[in-house]
Order: C-alpha cells, then sequence, then structure tokens
C-alpha cells in the first residue's frame, strides 16, 4: 500500500472544535498545509496539524495525494500579504483560481528558469497548471534575525483580529506571534500559555525586555490569554480583540497604558543557539 499525503485545499481551511459548521473555529490551515486525518465522521475529518493542533474541517475542504506536495525542487512560498492565482498568464477581468494569504507554498515546474518573468507557473495542489505574478512568490526564502522580524511584523498592521485565525486574512494573537518567530526559524506552539512553557523560552523581567520579546497577558490571578511582541522604547505589537481605545487590527500599543499594565503577566524570550 503505497504513501498518501493530505493537504488544505482551500485558501484557508477553518478547524472546528466539533463536526458542526456551528462550533468554534480552534484554528485554520492555509493552503497546501499537510495535515493527518485521525478519524472521520460522516462528511467530516478530524486533522491534525503540522504544529500539533487538532480539530474537525469538511471532507470537501482537503485533498489526499500519492505525492508529496510541493514535489518538485522549485519551491514558492507567497511573500505578499494575498496574491491571486489566475488561471493564464494575464490580468482578467474573470475571478481567480484561488487567493493565496502569505505563507503558502506552491509548486513550480521544473523545467521553469526565467524568474525574471512577471509571471510565474505555478502547479496547484490538485495538480492544475494556474499563474501568479512573481512579485508575489518568494523563490528561495530565507530566515530573518530577530531585528528583521521585528520590522517585517510591521507590514500587517490593520489586519483584522479573528478568532482561531491563523493566516494573513486574519491572525489571532497567538497566531501571529507564531507566524513571526517561524520568520526566525523558530517554531512556537499555537496558543499563547504553551508558548510561555517550552524548553527553549526565558523569562524576562520588565527592566530587560528586548525587541522580539514576548509579553503575555490575561486576567489576574494569572491566566494567560493574550500575547503580543516587544518593539522597544515601550511599545508592543499584537493583534487584539480586547483594547479600549483601537479598532480589532494589528496594532502597535504602549506598554505602559494602564490597560496593558493591569493584564500584564510575565515575558519570554527565545533562543535555540
Amino acid at each position: 500500500m503505497g504513501n498518501h499525503y493530505t493537504y488544505a485545499n482551500k485558501s484557508v481551511v477553518d478547524i472546528h472544535a466539533a463536526p458542526n459548521p456551528m462550533s468554534e473555529i480552534v484554528s485554520q490551515a492555509i493552503y497546501g498545509s499537510e495535515i493527518s486525518i485521525l478519524r472521520e465522521k460522516e462528511t467530516w475529518k478530524c486533522i491534525q496539524t503540522a504544529d500539533g493542533y487538532q480539530g474537525w474541517i469538511k471532507g470537501e475542504e482537503m485533498i489526499t495525494k500519492n505525492s508529496p506536495y510541493p514535489s518538485t525542487q522549485n519551491i514558492a512560498q507567497v511573500e505578499a500579504l494575498w496574491t491571486h492565482v489566475c488561471w493564464v498568464d494575464d490580468t482578467t477581468p474573470h475571478p481567480p483560481a484561488v487567493t493565496l494569504p502569505f505563507e503558502a507554498k506552491v509548486e513550480i515546474p521544473d523545467d521553469f528558469k526565467d524568474f525574471h518573468r512577471h509571471w510565474i507557473p505555478i502547479r496547484l495542489v490538485d495538480g492544475k497548471s494556474a499563474w501568479v505574478q512573481s512579485g508575489d512568490l518568494r523563490v528561495d526564502p530565507k530566515f530573518f534575525t530577530i531585528d528583521e522580524m521585528v520590522e517585517f511584523s510591521k507590514r500587517f498592521l490593520g489586519i483584522p483580529y479573528k478568532w482561531g485565525g491563523n493566516s494573513s486574512f486574519g491572525f489571532d494573537c497567538s497566531s501571529f506571534v507564531q507566524m513571526l518567530y517561524r520568520q526566525v526559524g523558530i517554531s512556537l506552539p499555537r496558543d499563547s500559555v504553551d508558548q510561555t512553557n517550552v524548553s527553549f523560552a526565558k523569562q524576562v523581567p520588565e527592566e530587560e525586555f528586548l525587541r522580539g520579546d514576548l509579553l503575555f497577558m490575561g486576567s489576574h490571578p494569572p491566566q494567560i490569554s493574550h500575547v503580543g511582541m516587544y518593539l522597544g522604547n515601550g511599545k508592543f505589537i499584537h493583534s487584539v480583540t480586547t483594547n479600549k481605545s483601537g479598532p480589532h487590527v494589528i496594532q502597535i500599543c504602549d506598554f505602559h497604558d494602564p490597560e496593558w499594565q493591569e493584564k500584564y503577566i510575565t515575558a519570554r524570550r527565545y533562543n535555540l543557539s
């Protein structure tokens, strides 16, 4: 019996707490991300993502293949906050084949070499051919330094907060910092409380904060339910739905504002070296 590989086959797949479309969305899987099927119930599949998160998705939102995806030597990652995938190498009045979020990976045919072209041919996870504008892709992604990642985080300002969100269409607080740390090659758990407990996390007192440290907040007595990343000069960036003074989007706030001082619990610094 051959190997089988299962992938999210929609730009963003909602992962539910139960096999019911009205149940809580606990996380998401972006297009082309590999998932494992644990069990089934009618048209629903209980799955596990690469970071160990479990939940239920609709069966039609995944695809199972006999070979891994991407499987070519040329693998590209969406560099833009989102990109339209088109059926032809031109802008057209027709709807896109799919709109992909940041970090989605796509397969480029091995015989394609002209990466200076305006349009790049790709193969979708279902094997169909399509096109993406070259400026929206990064063919050879490199890890950032912490300082580069801190500056990079500001690209996401204004993106909506989404409960359970895990893509550039909408992040929750913990998935946002999890995504940022992937850019430096560090894998963090999905939930904020678990992000405080990894073995390579160091607790940091407030007077020693550095750019890139994660600040954890919640109710008192301490119950962590929120996280943001320190930017320096008393500022931090986070995907937020609780602040009193602004919209529910990724934004920069003042750590010394009474709202955040009241909720602050602890901080962590991550170093794999």
